[in-house]
């Protein structure tokens, strides 16, 4: 048999006709109708219309052939009828017509505030790449998060255009980029921000203007350049203060799981004394807002006179001070006072 294929670089998922011409051995062609011929292929790819066919009054059997959906296969067709038989040349399948792009992003999970760079290859309707080039892509995004170096870029030899693409500065914002050139576009995955490299402490206090003498909680969270959480855990974090006044319940404490160190810290008992408390791990560090004390809860009167020392029938001035547990003035109007 002579077998031929009407194309030999067919459209990857396209169909072919082959035809089997029963020959004599200088391959001219034999008349013989009602031969059945088998047909069989070189590998897995691609599929017959029928199994069979027969040879019509000219010898020629023919099939339907679907190629490959993957361009670039090469597979050869033979006939076969008892001991004769012939096999076709190399059926290899080309790209198709360009219908999408295929975008992907050099990291799905990206540092946030990072950049990834976005590719767009053009493709057919199996995803085979199209190379073609000149091709202007309008760079889009799902969201208003993150940004294009710029809006347009042109497909190279390949059918490729590339962009740089910066991230949202906060963690797990998703955001999905499409590529679209007339008719022709295509969306990216979801590209999921995470936290960078920890870079400081976000120190913070559990009151930010405590009862003098109180306690507080102090937590450092380790965090990247961009006030990201980050989930580190046993750094020892050692906690030093502004100044002299208060005290911590330890000297260091270590970071759990989530990548946080507390530590209770005793406030000065003196109201209106401002302090900061830093948390350092190495290089790594971070400062909290000015934790500024207040006076308690009124428990006592500190009373006074105007002279301890007074002329026998003179006046003095008694004063009842309202005050906190640590002697520090408390504010509050409207309260009787009955001496004794």
């Amino acid at each position: 048999y002579i077998v031929t294929s009407s194309s030999s670089s067919p459209v990857a998922g396209a169909t072919v006709t082959i035809s089997a011409q029963l020959a004599d051995a200088n391959d001219n062609p034999v008349a013989t109708s009602g031969q059945t011929v088998t047909w069989t292929k070189s590998d897995a790819n691609g599929s017959f219309a029928s199994a069979t066919s027969t040879t019509n009054a000219s010898g020629i059997a023919t099939v339907v052939f679907t190629s490959h959906t993957v361009s670039g296969t090469a597979t050869t067709v033979t006939a076969t009828t008892s001991a004769i038989s012939g096999t076709s040349a190399s059926i290899t399948t080309v790209a198709g017509t360009a219908s999408k792009y295929i975008v992907t992003s050099s990291s799905s999970s990206p540092a946030a505030g990072g950049t990834v760079t976005i590719s767009a290859q053009l493709a057919d309707a199996n995803n085979n790449p199209v190379s073609t080039s000149g091709q202007t892509v309008t760079w889009t995004k799902s969201d208003a998060n993150g940004s294009f170096a710029s809006a347009t870029s042109t497909t190279n030899a390949s059918g490729i255009a590339t962009v740089v693409f910066t991230t949202h500065t906060v963690v797990a914002t998703a955001t999905t980029v499409t590529a679209t050139t007339s008719a022709i576009s295509g969306t990216s995955a979801s590209i999921t921000t995470v936290a960078g490299t920890a870079s400081k402490y976000i120190v913070t206090s559990s009151s930010s203007s405590p009862a003098a003498g109180g306690t507080v909680t102090i937590s450092a969270q380790l965090a990247d350049a961009n006030n990201n959480p980050v989930s580190t855990s046993g750094q020892t974090v050692t906690w030093t203060k502004s100044d002299a006044n208060g005290s911590f319940a330890t000297a260091t404490s270590t970071t759990n799981a989530s990548g946080i160190a507390t530590v209770v810290f005793t406030s000065h008992t003196v109201s209106g004394t401002a302090t900061t408390v830093t948390a350092t791990t190495s290089a790594i560090s971070g400062t909290s807002a000015s934790i500024t004390t207040v006076a308690g809860t009124a428990s006592k009167y500190i009373v006074t006179s105007s002279s301890s020392s007074p002329v026998a029938g003179a006046t003095v001035t008694i004063s009842a001070q309202l005050a906190d547990a640590n002697d520090n003035p408390v504010a509050t109007s409207g309260q009787t006072v009955t001496w004794t």
